[in-house]
């Protein structure tokens, strides 16, 4: 019996019980699509906290306290006169910090709740908005303290219920009661789906609004509470000697010697990478669980087949197959399930990862790589879990086998 012959006598027998075959291989389907989504997903977000880390990290140059409990300090290692002399340094084309809190925004007769972050007209430099309509504020507006406001679109869909962001731009809204007039709307930072399902799990759903930091004492009553800022170089100037040039001024002006120091974000994106990397391996393994399952199965149902099938067996022996045929046949028929599962569970989890990630609001990260070894996986798993089955066949007496009831 040749190959060819094989595998045809081994696509009958798959093919004459295509609903159990169907059932078998659904572990396999299961197993490999939930280790292509883990993987695809992980490295998704891998790749775009990376990105977006990457990116902030060629713009500027995080300045923080070198002490990592000044990050509690309720008064901030840094004050507004210090950014303002900051700015003012040679190779300096801007600053950028952020000041947070939450408060009630009004218009007419709509209210919502807010996460307010105040901050500079940099502020897109080191974190990019991805924008509806309008524009961020201006290094004017900035320095006249300006009450303008960007609002992202679930703040709009609280206050401006039903309106078009475009329409938005130059109305009047309150928060806390003073008013800021809108000047751009940008895309929400909350995840599709995750924004969907917070009314279900009763949180609501908070919007977001940026504003001037000259503005904040007005909003707050308090001075903003700054405990790291972000400098953003002037074109053609060297990163590490602006950085230089500021700590040297901050050690200057504060008197504390060795209080501040740069942060590389390439290096938390780093971190942030093998943290990501780690876990989508260890809940791959986890998913892998369910194609070991699947493999179970699949043994399970080729050792009933072989006990059906003993007459055949037996005639097929009579007829001159030897053992080593009636092993390939076997061995065949396992790899045609868990192959042809494998190739299904590329394609469940290839939409799985889609479908996922686009709820999370970043892309997935299918590789060739990931769906090659998936396939070997499963035709491996197949030879594994057909071996057995396949050597009892072989083994069986062909008269006894023949006269197998």
């Amino acid at each position: 019996m040749s190959f060819g012959e094989a595998f045809r006598a081994a696509w009958q027998g798959v093919w004459a019980h295509k609903f159990r075959t169907f059932l078998t291989m659904l572990g396999v389907v299961i197993g490999v699509a939930a280790v292509i989504a883990v993987v695809a997903i992980g490295e998704g977000a891998r790749h775009r906290i990376a990105a977006t880390l990457e990116a902030a990290d060629a713009q500027a140059v995080q300045i923080m306290p070198a002490d990592f409990s000044e990050f509690g300090n309720p008064e901030g290692l840094f004050r507004e006169q210090h950014l303002e002399q900051v700015r003012r340094l040679p190779g300096v084309r801007a600053v950028v910090t952020a000041a947070l809190t939450t408060a009630k925004a009004r218009y007419r007769g709509e209210e919502a709740d807010l996460s307010v972050t105040g901050t500079t007209f940099a502020f897109p430099l080191t974190d990019p908005l991805e924008f509806e309509a309008g524009r961020f504020w201006s290094e004017a507006d900035d320095r006249a303290a300006r009450r303008v406001i960007v609002l992202d679109e679930i703040a709009v869909e609280g206050l401006f219920p039903g309106e078009a962001p475009a329409a938005v731009l130059g109305q009047v809204v309150r928060v806390q009661g003073i008013p800021f007039r809108v000047v751009g709307v940008t895309r929400s930072r909350v995840p599709p789906g995750i924004a969907v399902l917070a009314p279900v799990a009763g949180s609501g759903r908070q919007g977001a609004g940026y504003v001037p930091v000259s503005t904040w004492r007005s909003l707050t009553g308090q001075p903003p509470t700054l405990s790291f800022f972000a400098v953003v170089p002037e074109a053609g100037q060297d990163r590490d000697t602006v950085a230089r040039r500021v700590i040297g001024h901050l050690e200057r002006v504060t008197g504390k010697r060795g209080a501040f120091r740069t942060f590389d974000l390439s290096q938390l994106a780093g971190a942030i990478g093998q943290v990501t990397a780690i876990l989508t391996l260890v809940i791959g393994s986890i998913a892998g669980i369910a194609l070991v399952v699947g493999g179970v199965g699949v043994m399970n149902i080729m050792l009933v087949s072989v006990m059906e099938r003993t007459r055949e067996i037996g005639l097929r022996m009579a007829l001159g197959a030897t053992r080593g045929n009636i092993m390939l046949q076997f061995l065949i028929e396992a790899m045609l399930i868990t192959g042809t599962g494998g190739v299904l569970g590329i394609g469940l989890g290839t939409g799985l990862a889609w479908g996922i990630a686009a709820l999370a609001g970043w892309p997935p990260r299918v590789s060739v790589l990931t769906v090659v070894v998936a396939v070997l996986f499963s035709l491996f798993v197949g030879v594994v879990c057909g071996i057995y089955p396949a050597r009892r066949a072989a083994r069986l007496d062909p008269m006894e086998a023949l006269r197998y009831e």
